[in-house]
């Protein structure tokens, strides 16, 4: 049996829509089949995403000069698979179907899905166990055998992109799933706090119909449900300290409510559910065990720190509020740098550079001012956890 791509995303320029390109699908179709897929460009960059077996690979092609009518409109073009039975790797022989087309825009996708900078394969095995949960609801998994929730939990200190993770493998697996029966994905978004009521026994009440409108919406079963529910701790609390700490009664039948429902929801083959949370002692130990996957994702390492600056720096480059003269030494004298970064979090390093700017009181920053006032910002944020010790 030979494999397929399953998936084709095209990532456009920034600036353009997608219907400037939608009605030219068969033809980028035909052109992708004669230029690419058949070795005509070789500056594509591969990558497995798995820690034992391979069972989903990425091939990213950015050097669209081969496909001259599409070089203004297309920066990036994904191609994406999964194995076939026999365990057979992608090869990029067959014929493309354009109805396998993924269009995103950066304004909305990028920032979640190629910004996401998450060390090694933290977001690679998490992608590939979340595709394995889901081949085993859609090969009809008897879970009343096999415990499947399809449920993630994500655990983590305040900005290291738990958030931006489910984002992010929301919109990779809605690609994936185009062609096992899925054409169509949507996201819900829950906000916990407007889940509480005032009134008496009424927040169990709207859990639950919350949980039926996310059903309803399961109802179609060509539509994958992704629901994201962010700090989950505020619904999930645990009921044995809401107890000892005289809560209110109706805050343990909102938990109440919450794991009947994940129970009764996971009959739709469908859905999926991901939870975040920044306080793993204070959820409740059975939503806890009801997590398919338990993640900790910790702050950025040396080399998510390393790309999330270099995102950040090109972004001042392109709007011409950073002027480098010399490329090659401000690299060298930045890379003395990053090191000392490494335990900030995420949404810390990329507050660093409006920081820099705002405190430059100049238009345009040069690349000596930029790395003196990074490390000035270092140095005050050694401080800051030195007088916090």
């Amino acid at each position: 049996m030979s494999t397929e791509i399953v998936s084709v995303a095209v990532r456009l320029k920034r600036g353009i829509a997608r219907s400037s390109i939608e009605s030219r699908l068969e033809e980028l179709s035909g052109l992708i089949q004669e230029e690419i897929l058949r070795g005509k460009v070789y500056n594509w960059r591969a990558f497995m995403i798995s820690q034992q077996e391979a069972d989903f690979e990425q091939v990213i092609v950015e050097n669209l000069q081969v496909l001259p009518a599409f070089s203004t409109l297309i920066s990036a073009i994904v191609f994406g698979s999964l194995t076939a039975n026999d365990g057979e790797m992608l090869k990029f022989t067959e014929k493309l179907d354009h109805q396998l087309f993924h269009i995103y825009c950066p304004s909305q996708d990028e920032a979640f899905s190629q910004d996401l900078s998450l060390d090694g394969e933290k977001d690679g095995s998490v992608l590939s166990f979340v595709l394995s949960l889901i081949r085993m609801s859609t090969r009809g998994v008897n879970t009343k055998i096999i415990n499947v929730n399809r449920l993630l939990l994500l655990l983590g200190p305040p900005g290291t992109g738990k958030t931006s993770l489910c984002l992010a493998l929301a919109q990779q697996l809605s690609i994936c799933l185009r062609s096992k029966g899925f054409p169509r994905s949507i996201l819900i978004e829950i906000n916990t706090h407007s889940l509480f009521s005032k009134w008496f026994s009424e927040s169990g009440k709207l859990v639950m119909k919350m949980f039926d409108q996310i059903d309803e919406a399961a109802e179609d079963e060509k539509t994958f449900v992704f629901v994201l529910i962010d700090e989950v701790e505020s619904l999930g609390i645990s009921r044995t300290g809401s107890v000892s700490r005289s809560d209110p009664a109706d805050s343990i039948r909102a938990v109440n409510a919450l794991l009947t429902q994940i129970d009764r929801i996971r009959r739709r083959q469908n859905v999926f559910i991901m939870c975040t949370s920044n306080l793993r002692e204070c959820l409740d130990s059975a939503l806890v065990d009801r997590a398919d996957l338990i993640r900790v994702v910790p702050p950025p390492g040396l080399q998510a720190v390393t790309r999330i600056i270099l995102d950040c720096i090109n972004e001042l480059k392109r709007v011409d509020l950073l002027k480098i003269d010399d490329e090659s030494i401000f690299m060298s004298q930045l890379e003395e740098y990053l090191p000392r970064l490494v335990g900030m979090s995420g949404r810390s390093l990329r507050k660093i550079p409006a920081l820099i700017y705002t405190n430059s009181f100049t238009e345009v920053l040069s690349g000596s001012n930029f790395l003196t006032s990074l490390g000035a910002v270092i140095e005050k944020q050694a401080k800051h956890q030195t007088d916090r010790i």
